[in-house]
């Protein structure tokens, strides 16, 4: 039988080895020029803050200004505004400028504070949606429509790149009643968490509005107002050279003014909804532009699948003769996301 005192003894000696054991959840500390010292994780930051997530308190973002001192015992990436990467321990270094610390034996490289981009940026990511959708009916009418689209985002920490394409085709009685093609590709530089420049392209096939092909290319910049984790909204403002090649009618090519706005609207995972206006005003013609409108709501369903209704107006100020101004579509269709 073991005695009380053995007993003891084994129960103090687990309890000590699992002590031992633990090591701290908190593994940074950043003493304040004030005296405060405290202890958490380094997890983000950038453009003279530090984000120190705790136990305790919901993440803290603290000023470069300050810090009088940063301990750590694992290595944080570093983005530059330069593009570069470095992976190493912070410390805070001469004239208060940052010092990282990449290997053992290796002198710390010091960086000034408005250089740095970002602490652990997010890494490269794509993602995007495929959607189709098709109607037929049979007996007193027969109508045939049929659209295909998708869309992909490369994310960058400081670069996007967007691409977007649509077809739809329809008949009538084994006539053709429509048959259009629209695509864009759009690249993003990120100067802040806000502010942009682009350049982007678009591009519009119809026969059925006597365009062989309507390009729309330039450049920009742009303002997101704000981003959360169930809305944006964003606004651009640019140049865009325009093209136009008939099928009948005369070609051409001018100069004009960009604008556009995005807003995005999600309630949960079940329902989102989305907006893109973007409108091409002549600069060499008064009261001449050209418009597209595109909205658009989806409702999950399962897994990735979602259903997906779409409305797009274009609208042309002065069309060739015998075009009408104003085209709508209605696009019902089932949409993958990846």
């Amino acid at each position: 039988m073991i005695s009380s005192k053995k007993l003891a003894g084994v129960v103090s000696g687990i309890v000590l080895v699992f002590l031992l054991g633990i090591r701290p959840a908190c593994a940074d500390t950043i003493v304040l020029n004030n005296g405060d010292t405290l202890n958490g994780k380094i997890t983000g930051g950038g453009k003279g803050t530090i984000v120190l997530s705790t136990d305790y308190s919901s993440p803290i973002t603290l000023q470069s200004k300050d810090i009088k001192s940063i301990t750590m015992s694992e290595p944080i990436k570093v983005r530059l505004k330069n593009g570069q990467t470095l992976q190493g321990q912070l410390s805070v270094g001469q004239g208060g400028n940052l010092a990282i610390t990449t290997g053992k034996g290796v002198s710390p490289s010091t960086v000034n504070w408005g250089s740095i981009e970002s602490f652990n940026p997010p890494p490269s990511s794509v993602t995007g949606t495929l959607t189709a959708g098709a109607n037929t009916q049979a007996g007193n009418a027969h109508v045939l429509s049929a659209s295909i689209g998708a869309n992909a985002l490369w994310k960058a920490p400081a670069d996007n790149v967007g691409l977007n394409f649509l077809y739809n085709y329809a008949q009538n009685a084994g006539i053709m009643s429509a048959r259009n093609v629209f695509g864009s590709l759009k690249y993003e530089h990120l100067f802040t968490d806000y502010f942009y420049a682009y350049a982007d392209m678009e591009m519009l096939s119809d026969k059925f509005r006597d365009l062989r092909l309507r390009t729309a290319e330039g450049p920009g910049v742009g303002y997101q107002v704000w981003s959360g984790p169930s809305s944006t909204l964003s606004f651009e403002a640019g140049y865009s050279y325009f093209t136009e090649d008939h099928f009948a009618g005369a070609d051409g090519a001018w100069s004009t003014l960009r604008a556009a706005g995005t807003f995005l609207w999600s309630l949960g995972k079940a329902v989102a909804f989305s907006e893109y206006f973007v409108l091409y005003d002549r600069l060499d013609k008064s009261d001449n532009y050209t418009t597209r409108n595109e909205a658009s709501i989806t409702s999950a369903l399962a897994g990735n699948l979602a259903l997906k209704v779409s409305n797009i107006i274009e609208y042309n100020r002065t069309p060739p003769p015998g075009i009408f101004r104003m085209d709508i579509y209605w696009i019902l269709g089932l949409q993958y996301t990846f």
